[in-house]
């Protein structure tokens, strides 16, 4: 995938606090499958949003590239895949916010 600043992954993070309202959860896919996705049928304005660097994200090791052109399900087999690989390691927080 790369190194975290370079190639797919961008230099900067956002997170952006959201209105619950106009969001929906979405309905489990072929009924069965919960994606835990909450969707909005119009445009939201953020309320906040928070710039990170990749050192400071603690997910960095969750993120994977999507293409719209890709079917769903290689979506989340890959994803399936990166996160069975990953099981056991520590995910310390970043120094920033580590407590002493």
């Amino acid at each position: 995938m790369g190194v975290p600043g370079a190639g797919i992954y961008p230099r900067r993070y956002s997170f952006a606090l959201l209105p619950r309202a106009p969001f929906l959860s979405e309905p489990p896919l072929l009924g069965l499958i919960d994606t835990a996705q909450w969707i909005s049928p119009e445009p939201v304005r953020p309320l906040v949003r928070v710039d990170v660097a990749p050192d400071e994200f603690p997910f960095l090791h969750a993120v994977g590239p999507y293409s719209e052109r890709e079917p769903i399900f290689f979506t989340y087999a890959r994803a399936a895949l990166r996160n069975r690989r990953s099981r056991g390691r520590a995910n310390p927080p970043p120094a920033s916010v580590r407590r002493s």
